[in-house]
């Protein structure tokens, strides 16, 4: 998963599940919290403003 959501030339709802996912595991593994979050800050300043918004829900989750 985090391939993919790094993957430049993946399709946007590819690296947008990939991320989804990825919040997901944090719930079951809280140690890749740090980690999922570098991603999300990362692809956070490469996309659309629908897809930040996105970003910014997921981090805000896991800011919980």
């Amino acid at each position: 998963l985090f391939e993919w959501a790094r993957d430049p030339s993946a399709q946007i709802s590819t690296r947008r599940f990939a991320l989804l996912g990825l919040c997901r595991m944090v719930a079951a593994y809280p140690d890749l919290q740090s980690e999922v979050r570098l991603v999300l800050e990362e692809q956070q300043e490469m996309h659309s403003a629908s897809f930040r918004k996105q970003v910014a829900k997921m981090l805000h989750e896991l800011g919980k």
